[in-house]
Order: C-alpha cells, then sequence, then structure tokens
C-alpha cells in the first residue's frame, strides 16, 4: 500500500464513523493537513507494509475497529498494545539484519499456541518476537500507592 491508501483507509474507517481515541489526530486529514501523531502511526505502517506483506492492512484494522466506546479506558490501553507491536515491528523491518531471507507476520506453528507478532529469519537462525506492553493507566494510578519513586 501506499502512503496515500494508508491514509485512504483510515479515512474510511471506524475512526470516522465512531466514537475513537485518535479521530482527532487523524481528522488534520480532512482538511489537508497532517498531525504528527497520525504521521508517525502512517509512516510506521508504510514501512511494515513494504517488509511484510499484509501487515500495513491488518494494522489499520486492529487499529481502526478498537472504537465506539467513548474515552474507554480499555480501548485506549488495547491501542496503546497495538501502538506497541507497530513501533517495535517498524524498528526490525528498518534494521540491517545480515543475511535476512524473509519475515514472517504472526506465523502460526502447528505444535504450539503462541503466536509471535513477527518472526525474522536469516541464515543463522530465527528471531521471534512477542510485544507485550503494560498498563499505561494501571501504572499511573499505582504511582501514588509507592512511598518511593526514582526519576529516570
Amino acid at each position: 500500500m501506499t502512503r496515500s491508501e494508508i491514509i485512504t483507509e483510515f479515512l474510511d474507517s471506524d475512526i470516522f464513523s465512531k466514537w475513537h481515541w485518535f479521530h482527532y489526530h487523524f481528522s488534520f486529514y480532512l482538511q489537508g493537513r497532517e498531525h504528527p501523531f497520525a504521521k508517525s502511526i502512517v509512516d510506521a505502517i508504510f514501512n511494515i507494509g513494504e517488509k511484510v506483506n499484509g501487515a500495513d492492512e491488518d494494522f489499520i484494522l486492529k487499529l481502526s475497529s478498537i472504537s465506539g466506546k467513548e474515552k474507554d479506558v480499555q480501548h485506549y490501553e488495547q491501542l496503546m498494545q497495538i501502538l506497541s507491536e507497530i513501533l517495535i515491528l517498524q524498528k526490525c523491518v528498518t534494521y540491517e539484519w545480515e543475511n535476512l531471507i524473509k519475515y514472517e507476520y504472526e506465523p502460526i506453528t502447528m505444535n504450539s499456541k503462541k503466536n509471535p507478532e513477527l518472526n525474522i529469519i536469516t541464515q543463522d537462525y530465527i528471531i521471534g518476537l512477542e510485544v507485550k506492553s503494560p498498563s499505561i493507566v494501571e501504572h499511573a494510578k499505582n504511582r501514588t500507592n509507592k512511598h518511593y519513586q526514582m526519576l529516570a
């Protein structure tokens, strides 16, 4: 998919037909402008889609379908998880792997119920990536319960 096709898919998605956390950011495209947050998502999905067949369409669907419940915290957390996946996968597909053979997006194995987001297959090894992100909202709630905090 091209960047324009990705943007069009977002514009035709549930981000605009239902309540969505990212509506504001993607609505800039309707005015011929681009919000930096939406741009970073579109660019990352484009980079992933160039190397991993079908992942671009899947990420657009995943992001846009988490909609319909106004200011729902669980939806927000799900969106943060997907953005984490997008960030990590983009870093992986733009990295210069030595002896890269191919990427496998959400590969399924017969003997395991585990389903990583990405396998990076080289001549020498296979790296399976499963991306998990902590609950940011829970972390913020629990911060005040800690007697000591160390900022870094």
